[in-house]
């Protein structure tokens, strides 16, 4: 199906590790721009293709807070154009099946549905 055929097309990349603590607004900063040096770029620096960063829910809000504290910047690469910030699937999936399990009448709908995602 059209999510197994996903999978096997992207290109996933060992990033390495950053001593920065993603709790704090300028070291998120850093860790955007560091992953925004994999955004292919064309000969004038703007990004010639979209890469996603992905994380939890609440790296995804702290990313989005750093995205979009430099959104009014001069350049392309300044603003981490090309970067799209989102929240992790396994993350949606996981908190779809907790609220599932609150009751037995949910719980049947929500499998369906993740049977459908699949």
């Amino acid at each position: 199906m059209y999510l197994c055929y996903l999978i096997n097309t992207y290109l996933q990349v060992n990033l390495g590790v950053l001593k920065k603590n993603e709790q704090y607004n300028a070291d998120m900063a850093d860790i955007l721009e560091y992953a925004h040096t994999f955004v292919p770029k064309d000969e004038e620096g703007n990004p010639a293709q979209q890469l996603f960063f992905e994380g939890d829910y609440l790296t995804f809000e702290r990313a989005k807070v750093a995205v979009s504290s430099k959104s009014n910047s001069n350049t392309a690469s300044q603003r981490l154009d090309g970067l799209i910030v989102k929240a992790a699937e396994f993350h949606n999936q996981a908190e779809l099946l907790k609220v599932c399990g609150i009751s037995d009448s949910l719980h049947n709908n929500c499998f369906v549905f993740v049977l459908h995602m699949c």
